[in-house]
């Protein structure tokens, strides 16, 4: 419960609406009003957290869903993914999703989170934007380390875990020893980790290198996920140095 307290919507959110309502209304700009509407829309659409969408199809019918595509996919919609994509409804939306593969479904204590990943806006600045990571530069600062990293075009599932077991290792010593199939943490796979999952980065305790997304122009350095007076950032390394708090993250499909 504590990792959500700091994102409840309060009076001081509606007082800041209402200036800058007014502030568009003296500019003779248009209100607020179908914005929110359709903020409200949005979020109601598919239920909360994909409970009511999950129970069109059989779920329980008391406490939250089970369906984790239904409660992942949700995410992304109420982040306005669905609407940048062009669906108007949630189900529509849902419709694209992949159902978890039959080989990630069994609990995996190397790799324990299950995080499906949405490559679609085929921008990394939109999709932090969306999900509210910090990312303070373009598309083209950051790229795939080898063609194993490369992003694909379709959501997926992926199996991985934070980094946390490689604190003070080298991001390329964690990226070199994987194997069978397994590859490191890309920038896509961070920030949509963090959206299912925001422990996986935590300020002054732990920094989620992600070696598999490399600087276009340093390639010895990586991306990294880390947060700071409590805003999650994707962030990049210039030098492949072992960090008491960083450690890489790795993944399977």
């Amino acid at each position: 419960m504590e990792e959500h307290m700091s994102d409840l919507f309060t009076v001081a959110h509606i007082a800041q609406l209402h200036e800058i309502q007014k502030a568009r209304l003296r500019r003779n700009q248009p209100g607020l009003g179908s914005e929110v509407e359709e903020l409200i829309r949005r979020l109601t659409d598919g239920g909360v957290a994909g409970q009511k969408a999950a129970r069109k199809k059989g779920a329980r019918k008391s406490g939250q869903s089970d369906d984790l595509r239904v409660i992942q996919a949700k995410r992304f919609w109420d982040k306005g993914f669905g609407r940048e994509l062009g669906y108007e409804k949630f189900e529509n939306y849902l419709a694209t999703i992949p159902e978890v593969p039959e080989h990630l479904k069994a609990d995996d204590p190397d790799k324990p989170m299950l995080v499906l990943t949405e490559p679609r806006l085929q921008s990394i600045v939109k999709t932090c934007r969306l999900i509210g990571v910090v990312f303070n530069a373009d598309d083209q600062t950051l790229e795939p380390y080898d063609e194993r990293h490369a992003t694909s075009q379709a959501p997926k599932w992926v199996r991985m875990h934070d980094g946390r077991r490689n604190h003070k290792r080298k991001p390329s010593t964690c990226r070199d020893e994987l194997k069978n199939g397994e590859f490191s943490g890309t920038d896509l796979a961070g920030i949509c980790c963090y959206l299912h999952f925001p422990d996986c980065a935590r300020e002054d305790e732990h920094v989620m290198d992600l070696p598999g997304s490399v600087l276009a122009e340093y390639r010895d350095g990586c991306a990294s996920l880390e947060v700071w007076d409590g805003r999650a950032g994707l962030c990049w390394r210039h030098d492949d140095v072992a960090i008491s708090f960083c450690g890489a993250a790795s993944c399977r499909e």
